[in-house]
């Protein structure tokens, strides 16, 4: 299937309150591409741990109304991909086979099972390829 998964971290560029960090213009020119172009997925991990980051890591932290506001903007946005059973398995799968984390295995496991063949994220090594899904790193310089 043509479209990326979008990854936690350039969800919480995106949406830094100062903005003052260089990646946050990139994630943001990232996401308003897939809002006007499509094909841009994000999964519920990535919401979830989004709006942990939001409202404790980030500073100044964001209200839950406020993290809430944004995760319905996104979910208008994006397809929300769903973990399975099946996802966690195969991200098991992923931990013994490819030496991921489990939870960088959750990701690639969704984009796999969804057919995706990019994820953005820059927690991956760029240009890496593990069974038909391949990971860039758009903040890259």
């Amino acid at each position: 299937m043509p479209g990326a998964l979008v990854d936690t971290n350039i969800l919480v560029y995106a949406y830094q309150a100062d903005g003052a960090d260089p990646r946050s213009k990139v994630a943001k020119e990232v996401l308003a591409g897939f809002v006007l172009a499509g094909g841009g997925f994000v999964s519920v991990q990535s919401l979830s741990e989004f709006s942990s980051v939001c409202l404790t890591k980030v500073r100044p932290p964001l209200a839950p109304g406020k993290v809430r506001g944004v995760v319905d903007d996104l979910e208008q946005a994006f397809t929300v991909l769903a973990p399975t059973a099946g996802t966690v398995k195969a991200a098991l799968s992923g931990v013994e086979k490819h030496r991921l984390s489990f939870w960088d295995a959750m990701v690639w496991a969704v984009a796999k099972e969804n057919d995706l063949e990019e994820v953005l994220s820059e927690d991956f090594q760029e240009g890496l390829e593990i069974e038909g899904v391949r990971f860039r790193n758009p903040l890259r310089p």
